[in-house]
């Protein structure tokens, strides 16, 4: 086999969404895009800074686009784009915008890269488009889609929580349940009282143990279909905040500005 060969540069057709971009050289963008059929690439836009480069729009951040790429050895570069849609709402609210820059930092974590066996890029990308939406259309709280979106992406990268019963007597239901992140179960009220664990905890409740379970094993076009508000909605973001940093073991600097973007606006 020639050498020409050996390097033939291969082009695939897909839909994806830029998670990130930075930029190098003087007029090239390195994009993260979360992409329907393989999962999580880095690819290169080239002239993508320059005023009038025809991939300009599709290596902006949150531009949802339908991608040609190639790849010669292990380098991915974006041949042409069209876009599908740009989300451009959400920049003209700050504290929208941060939430699904933590929701791109939290995907970029978790989401499969190409090769990566049990994953389903499209069901990525879907829940990730889908959030975004309610998102930019304000239809949905915040605070709901951030937590559903949470669990459930944890869910499908391998940290599903074990919110059948109680994992110590076996009840299906309580009044005050306890959910412990690190290991993602829960007890009841009386079994967590007796067993006096330290370890971290969220004390949450009937409703909120219904909405975590409805979450994680409903089909995916019904897991925003429910309600929450007020306490509960406030219980239910602590524990889903919690199982991510229990679970993935690490902080994400676009939640920390997210949450001062919240008390700024608050105070």
């Amino acid at each position: 086999m020639g050498k020409s060969q050996m390097e033939a540069k291969i082009q695939t057709a897909t839909d994806g969404v830029v998670l990130k971009s930075r930029d190098i050289g003087a007029a090239t963008r390195v994009l993260s895009v979360l992409t329907g059929k393989s999962g999580l690439i880095d690819v290169f836009a080239n002239g993508a800074r320059r005023p009038k480069s025809r991939l300009a729009a599709v290596a902006q951040p949150f531009a949802y686009s339908d991608f040609v790429i190639s790849r010669r050895k292990d380098v991915c570069t974006v041949e042409a784009g069209e876009i599908k849609h740009t989300f451009y709402a959400l920049r003209e609210d700050i504290r929208r915008l941060s939430l699904a820059f933590y929701l791109s930092e939290l995907t970029g974590f978790l989401a499969p890269r190409p090769g990566e066996s049990g994953a389903n890029p499209g069901e990525y990308l879907r829940l990730f488009l889908n959030s975004l939406y309610l998102l930019e259309t304000g239809t949905r709280e915040e605070a709901f889609v951030r937590a559903v979106y949470e669990l459930r992406i944890l869910a499908m990268s391998g940290y599903m929580p074990d919110l059948v019963a109680c994992v110590s007597c076996g009840v299906f239901d309580g009044a005050r349940p306890v959910f412990y992140p690190g290991n993602g179960i829960f007890l009841c009220e009386d079994c967590a009282a007796a067993e006096n664990a330290d370890r971290p905890a969220v004390h949450i409740s009937g409703a909120v143990l219904s909405a975590m379970r409805h979450v994680i094993y409903s089909d995916f076009e019904k897991i925003f279909s429910f309600r929450l508000s007020g306490e509960a909605l406030g219980l239910f973001g602590r524990a889903c905040e919690a199982y991510v940093t229990e679970r993935t073991e690490r902080a994400f600097k676009s939640l920390d500005f997210y949450k001062s973007v919240e008390k700024s606006i608050e105070v």
